[in-house]
C-alpha cells in the first residue's frame, strides 16, 4: 500500500468545503452505500474512522469504491 498521511484524509464536512458538493447527497445514504463494504475501504486505505467519524481519501476513495463494488456485482 501507499505511504498515507492524515493530511490526505478528509472529513466528511470538509470534503464538501474542498470539492464543493457532498460525497452522497445525504448521510444516510452515505451509510447505506458504505456501510456494507467500510472495512474493505478502511483496509483498501480509502476510508478512516475514529470514534463514529468517517474520514474520506482525497484521491483513493472514489476509485477504490467503485471497485470494491463492481467486483461485488457478479452476476
Amino acid at each position: 500500500m501507499e505511504n498515507t498521511k492524515p493530511s490526505d484524509f478528509l472529513p466528511l464536512k470538509t470534503w464538501f468545503i474542498e470539492y464543493g458538493q457532498p460525497v452522497f447527497n445525504s448521510d444516510k445514504l452515505l451509510h447505506y452505500h458504505t456501510k456494507p463494504i467500510q472495512r474493505d475501504l478502511i483496509d483498501a486505505g480509502a476510508m478512516a474512522k475514529v470514534g463514529v467519524h468517517l474520514f474520506l481519501h482525497k484521491t483513493r476513495f472514489w476509485p477504490e469504491y467503485q471497485r470494491i463494488v463492481s467486483a461485488g456485482m457478479v452476476l
